[in-house]
């Protein structure tokens, strides 16, 4: 492509990101050799203003760290990169950096386990109900409870613990909507009576029913055997 002398990828061009992988020297496809023979066609855009100017991103860590800005935070692309490298679960694990950029930013992963831990236990011993999987709180349990998938995190004896408010974890609700139709029907089981089909929860309800065949035949079955004890 480039010999023939066609344009240099960009955007939404299906060889821009191959492209940027084989160039960048952050990526793990890196090449020099493919770099230094691909620039004789495509030279790097830059203006004589700016210059282009090759900074790693293990470069740019430091330089917020050493300038006393905090530890990025979650959903951040800073935390995505410092999690490659400073995690040895991470994809460009470095220990050298990982030493460097502690002595600025630490790792507080146990004392925070430990508060996310006594939080998640006061929830389930007030009874409040299962979380659902989209919530932090669920994400957190996840987290401590995969034996298989995160053998450094895993927890037995918060595991067990747990397990004795709500004992089917392995079956909390995949989704928000699912989430739902599970307080329904708890709400159903206890007792409570269907709400006015014209209401903002009878339609909404309505609408749950809708996308879930099963929930609405159990859910119908509920309420009339609710029905059914309230007449006799």
């Amino acid at each position: 492509m480039a010999a023939s002398g066609m344009r240099r990828p960009h955007g939404r061009d299906k060889f821009y990101s191959i492209l940027n992988r084989l160039v960048s020297p952050a990526s793990g496809d890196y090449d020099p050799e493919f770099e230094k023979a691909i620039e004789r066609f495509w030279p790097r855009p830059c203006s004589p203003k700016r210059p282009y100017i090759r900074v790693s991103r293990k470069d740019v860590l430091l330089a917020m760290a050493k300038a006393g800005k905090p530890r990025p935070k979650s959903h951040t692309k800073e935390l995505s990169w410092l999690s490659h490298f400073e995690l040895p679960s991470g994809g460009s694990y470095d220990p050298d950096f990982a030493r460097e950029i502690h002595l600025y930013w630490p790792m507080n992963f146990h004392w925070r386990s430990t508060e996310n831990k006594a939080e998640i236990l006061a929830m389930a011993r007030r009874g409040d109900p299962r979380p659902a999987a989209t919530s932090r709180i669920w994400k957190l349990i996840d987290r401590y409870t995969r034996k298989v998938s995160r053998p450094s995190l895993y927890d037995a004896e918060f595991h067990a613990e747990i397990r004795r408010y709500w004992p089917d974890l392995s079956t909390l609700a995949k989704t928000k909507r699912d989430h739902e139709r599970a307080l329904w029907l708890d709400r159903a089981r206890r007792g409570e009576q269907r709400p006015e089909e014209r209401s903002k929860e009878g339609r909404h309800l309505r609408y749950l029913m809708s996308e879930n065949p099963l929930f609405r035949i159990e859910a119908n079955r509920l309420w009339k055997q609710n029905r059914s004890s309230n007449k006799s």
